[in-house]
């Protein structure tokens, strides 16, 4: 059962390791596609030909603008990109971790349907009530060994009866 559901998680998190890399894929796809788009907006920016032009002024003001922008979505992906980085590490850590219980837990049987006790490991009914009674008697002297120094009447009555009992 343990091994079973070892297994399933290691499933697990190697599909979200699948999904985090498309995904840092699709962002680095993306990175190029906006170095391309502030290529393209760099190039339509002329200062040194239309300067004295105010529309034409204004049009690379606003190009200017979103070419800041861009470099800004540009920083953001590349932040994202680490963050998936840092989030396939942590779970190439966990499955580096659940593989390493695995491999411990090859030829061992931990079902608990399963289970069963080899007959030597097995203990045998005769040394389980020894041991019932063994704890019942210390049960027993710990009370009485509590009530040498209040009641010693009572505790000489108890001792009596432990000591019918173990005849």
């Amino acid at each position: 059962m343990i091994k079973k559901y070892l297994k399933h998680r290691k499933k697990l998190l190697e599909n979200e390791i699948e999904k985090i890399e498309e995904l840092s894929e699709m962002s680095q796809v993306s990175i190029k596609q906006i170095d391309a788009q502030i290529n393209n907006l760099k190039n339509e920016i002329d200062e040194s030909s239309e300067m004295l032009s105010v529309s034409v002024r204004n049009n690379m003001s606003k190009k200017q603008d979103e070419v800041e922008n861009m470099e800004d979505s540009k920083k953001d992906t590349y932040d994202q990109i680490d963050k998936y980085a840092k989030e396939i590490a942590e779970k190439m850590k966990e499955i580096k971790t659940i593989n390493e219980c695995l491999s411990q837990l090859d030829g061992v049987n931990v079902s608990r349907e399963t289970f069963k006790k080899t007959p030597a490991e097995q203990v045998p009914m005769s040394s389980q009530a020894e041991r019932t009674v063994d704890q019942s008697l210390k049960t027993k002297l710990n009370f009485c060994k509590g009530l040498v120094g209040v009641d010693d009447i009572r505790a000489k009555m108890e001792l009596d009866k432990i000591i019918k009992e173990i005849k």
